[in-house]
C-alpha cells in the first residue's frame, strides 16, 4: 500500500511540474468554448499588439509556440519589425473555431512619410495544450 501511495504521489509532482512549463493562462482543451477561447486571444492579441508598439521584441516573441521558437531565433523575429512605426491596435472582433481563431484589428502605423495610417488587419492565433500562440504567417 505504501509504494502505490509514492508511486502516486510521484506521478501528481510530474503532472504538476508538466503544466508549470507553459506561459501564460493554460487551461485543459476540453474546458475551453470558443467564447473562452475568443477572450482569451483577444487578451493575448491586445498584450502582443502593446508590446509591439513598445519595442519589447523580448515580450512580442513569448507569444509564438515553443515549436515556432525552435527554429526561429528571437533575433530574428525581432528583425521583421525593427522598423514598423506601430502606434495603436484596437481589436475588433475575435472568432474561433476548432482551436484556432482570427482575429480582426485597426492597426494605426506610420510609414515612410505617412503618420498616422489606420489599416484593417487580421492574425490568426491557435490553441496547443490549453494555450493560444501566435500563428506567424507565411
Amino acid at each position: 500500500m505504501k509504494m502505490w501511495a509514492i508511486v502516486a504521489g510521484l506521478a501528481v509532482l510530474m503532472a504538476l511540474a508538466g503544466c508549470a512549463t507553459t506561459s501564460g493562462p493554460a487551461m485543459p482543451q476540453e474546458n475551453l468554448t470558443p467564447e473562452r477561447q475568443a477572450d482569451i486571444v483577444k487578451q493575448r492579441s491586445q498584450e502582443r499588439w502593446d508590446a509591439l508598439i513598445a519595442r519589447d521584441y523580448a515580450k512580442v516573441y513569448s507569444y509564438l509556440s515553443p515549436a515556432t521558437r525552435a527554429v526561429v531565433s528571437q533575433e530574428q523575429y525581432a528583425y521583421r519589425f525593427s522598423k514598423g512605426g506601430f502606434k495603436k491596435a484596437e481589436i475588433k472582433e475575435v472568432k474561433c473555431e476548432n482551436d484556432v481563431c482570427m482575429v480582426r484589428l485597426l492597426l494605426t502605423y506610420d510609414f515612410k512619410n505617412f503618420k498616422d495610417v489606420v489599416a484593417p488587419t487580421g492574425e490568426k492565433w491557435f490553441f496547443r495544450d490549453g494555450q493560444a500562440w501566435f500563428h506567424i504567417p507565411e
